[in-house]
């Protein structure tokens, strides 16, 4: 018999719906999430503009690989997924 204590289940898998025939992922893993584990308590709110992710991203962003219609300014920003599932 093949020990099964060396086989660890993958922590996401893709599975078809039979119903909606679309494929799903199924990743019970990403329910623990490193804010999981933090103190329930309330938030702090104080912080900075230097801190803020999102302010002057213009400054922060990766490079640009297309702007579409020739535009100068970009309308959509993409962020990879801290979380991803694969």
């Amino acid at each position: 018999m093949e020990n099964n204590q060396n086989h660890k289940k993958p922590s996401s898998e893709l599975r078809f719906d039979l119903v909606s025939k679309d494929w799903v992922v199924i990743a019970t893993g990403r329910a623990r999430k490193p804010e999981t584990f933090k103190n329930n308590g309330r938030a702090k709110e104080e912080g900075s503009e230097k801190d803020c992710p999102f302010c002057h991203i213009e400054n922060q962003a990766p490079p640009v690989y297309m702007y579409p219609n020739d535009k100068e300014k970009w309308e959509v920003m993409v962020f990879p997924n801290k979380y991803p599932a694969f």
